[in-house]
């Protein structure tokens, strides 16, 4: 291999994924910690103890103050999300052109501060500032945002809800139902930590994209270490200059024993890059050397990045090293990896061969979930 191997998640990605996170949840966090500090409160008020359940003469008082209770929790995160993820934009464009550092500055695409409002609205302004395709990133960006916020206030009307049918509804209100009620807003705050994180990588790789189609040049696929086996089909992949990676390449083989690919991410249209789903840390960089030029697995020559990334995918699968899978899951990948040919050294495939007599890895990850 002449040079090293790229690695992901960048760390300065990672840094901005992590702030993104803290920044957007912590509005919420400290309102659902207030909201069920009062509903307990609430509870212990007209049922006297935790013990004992609401007394049915109290239950429509009770469930109305907790509604009411939700109700107060209001957060509106476009603004603090729509500055993290300008920030992952700008540092996936810094990261993008350390792999094009022969390029003009004149042919760089310039991301700036932009107010939220000026990118959904798609202001004249930000069109004259930024020219029309980082308006486009803009508008891209708003969606984001917006999406996050619509999503985060679905949540919450469902939580209201709820409480509020819990008043005609049958059986007692026990404080464990009530602790059950208040688990989806938990499940809430878990969920815009997800989607924060996401945002942010999806910019990030965005900008890598932006950059790469300016320059006319092809973006290639880097796995995060501890990827999936969806994501680890990918690892070096090429996607030529405004074009889609292919999004049916995948490791992971269905109990019936057929590839299943994942859908993308969110659901219809093209696979541009990373994140590939929630969660996904993966990365695209520019390869400018392997503008529309495909690696072929024939090649005799030293190893590209790409081919060694691939390589190490496939080392990857056979030593059972995919991220979220169950362990069937990642044995029948193993065995699908095999049959086809897996073109790494006999010691390793030997080694595969002995997990798959065994039913598990040796010392490694074995002891995870068994569901497929």
């Amino acid at each position: 291999m002449t040079s090293p191997l790229p690695t992901a998640p960048d760390p300065t990605q990672l840094a901005v994924e992590l702030a993104a996170a803290q920044a957007v949840t912590g509005g919420l966090q400290a309102q659902l910690q207030e909201a069920t500090r009062q509903i307990i409160g609430l509870y212990i008020a007209y049922a006297g103890s935790v013990n004992n359940p609401i007394p049915q003469n109290a239950r429509r008082a009770f469930t109305a103050a907790a509604a009411r209770v939700i109700s107060s929790v209001v957060v509106d995160i476009r603004q603090v999300l729509w500055e993290m993820v300008w920030q992952a934009l700008m540092e996936g464009q810094r990261a993008a052109l350390s792999y094009l550092a022969d390029s003009t500055q004149q042919m760089l695409t310039q991301y700036g501060a932009a107010a939220y409002h000026e990118a959904v609205a798609g202001a004249v302004s930000a069109a004259r500032s930024y020219g029309g395709q980082a308006l486009g990133t803009a508008q891209w960006a708003g969606n984001v945002v917006s999406t996050a916020q619509a999503r985060l206030d679905a949540a919450l009307m469902a939580a209201r809800s709820h409480h509020r049918l819990a008043a005609v509804g049958g059986g007692e209100i026990t404080f464990e139902s009530v602790l059950a009620g208040l688990a989806p807003l938990q499940q809430t705050l878990n969920d815009l930590e997800r989607d924060t994180r996401w945002a942010i990588n999806s910019a990030f790789n965005q900008a890598s994209r932006d950059i790469s189609d300016s320059h006319g040049v092809a973006r290639m696929w880097v796995a995060e270490e501890d990827a999936c086996l969806h994501c680890l089909a990918l690892s070096g992949e090429i996607a030529g200059p405004g074009r889609p990676f292919d999004a049916d390449l995948t490791y992971y083989v269905a109990p019936n024993g057929n590839l299943k690919p994942l859908p993308v991410y969110p659901v219809g249209g093209y696979l541009w890059g990373p994140p590939r789903h929630p969660n996904c840390r993966c990365s695209q960089i520019p390869v400018p050397e392997l503008s529309g030029y495909p690696v072929m697995p024939w090649e005799a020559r030293e190893y590209h990045p790409a081919q060694a990334l691939q390589r190490e995918a496939r080392r990857s699968v056979l030593r059972g090293d995919s991220g979220s899978d169950s362990l069937p899951a990642r044995l029948r990948a193993t065995a699908g990896l095999l049959a086809i040919g897996a073109r790494l050294p006999r010691s390793v495939e030997a080694r595969a061969r002995a997990a798959l007599r065994a039913g598990r890895y040796p010392d490694r990850r074995w002891d995870r979930s068994q569901t497929p």
